[in-house]
């Protein structure tokens, strides 16, 4: 048996009388279930991560939209002019608003903004 452990490791690890590869292995059964556990909770961690993050519900397009909050910039002919999100829009109130006024987003027709006062 000693023959094969020749073959495998180097004579200088075998020459070594403080190499514990060959004479002590009771100090490499902590070391490979510490490595394990420690390899196990990443592949756990990062499993949870991955399902938490697919299961998040994204909001994209005109769908984010309705009620978002939007000030009252400008009033025009047809209606408001809004900024919502860092852009202007153009919206509509069955209410009359005034400009400065912070409006809820009830409804999208397009690009158009159907706007309610914000309570």
């Amino acid at each position: 048996m000693q023959s094969l452990f020749a073959l495998l490791i180097p004579l200088s690890l075998i020459a070594s009388e403080k190499t514990f590869i060959l004479t002590d292995c009771k100090h490499l059964f902590p070391i490979l279930i510490a490595s394990t556990l420690i390899s196990l909770a990443f592949i756990i961690y990062s499993i949870y991560f991955i399902i938490k993050s697919r299961s998040i519900e994204t909001d994209t397009g005109m769908e984010e939209m309705i009620g978002l909050d939007a000030k009252v910039i400008a009033k025009t002919e047809d209606g408001y002019l809004v900024k919502c999100h860092s852009e202007t829009w153009e919206g509509v109130s069955d209410i009359p608003l005034e400009i400065n006024q912070i409006v809820k987003v009830d409804a999208l027709a397009g690009l158009l903004l159907h706007l309610k006062p914000k309570e």
